[in-house]
């Protein structure tokens, strides 16, 4: 009898661990936006970077080539799904300029419907502070590579987020969109 209570417990456990690591198992699209979202931040550290832009001065075929920033902002606007958007509206939270951003603002306003919830929920704060961990994280795994990187340079901070999700808020409410050939 204990034999089979045993081997029924084991059983039972193996289960609850099985199920339990199917039910945390990420889809291939989480995965992918957490692809995206890492060669966005990636991509403007390491041209926020010294050596970076050493590397690209000295060796202009280590940044030849699509900006990993700008493909890892074309899946996520790819897609029309909740957790792609989501994900979208949260890209606040880096510094974008020139063609980066304007390609945001127009994946921003292709999902309007869906954006605007999420760009009248977005914490300027907490997104803030995320970014900053996520560059801290960034340098604390590669010290020597990312050395002397100024997280400012990569996030923007409180003020400007909220400042940019009010004027897409305005934007949407406008019916602003980009030009189709565009998007």
């Amino acid at each position: 009898m204990n034999t089979r209570f045993l081997c029924t417990l084991c059983f039972s456990i193996s289960f609850v661990v099985l199920v339990g690591s199917v039910a945390m198992a990420e889809t291939r699209e989480q995965r992918e936006l957490k692809m995206a979202e890492k060669s966005v931040l990636s991509s403007i550290a390491v041209f926020g970077s010294p050596k970076g832009r050493e590397l690209c001065a000295r060796e202009p075929l280590a940044c030849a080539g699509a900006d990993k920033a700008e493909l890892g902002l074309a899946l996520i606007g790819a897609r029309n799904s909740g957790p792609s958007v989501y994900v979208l509206v949260h890209l606040l939270r880096f510094r974008m300029d020139g063609s980066l951003s304007e390609d945001f603002e127009c994946y921003v306003l292709k999902h309007a419907a869906q954006a605007r919830p999420y760009l009248k929920q977005v914490k300027p704060g907490e997104i803030a502070k995320l970014c900053q961990s996520e560059v801290q994280q960034l340098i604390a795994n590669d010290p020597k590579s990312f050395a002397g990187l100024d997280t400012n340079s990569v996030c923007a901070d409180e003020q400007s987020i909220q400042k940019r999700s009010k004027e897409l808020v305005r934007a949407i409410d406008a019916g602003s969109k980009c030009p189709q050939e565009q998007f």
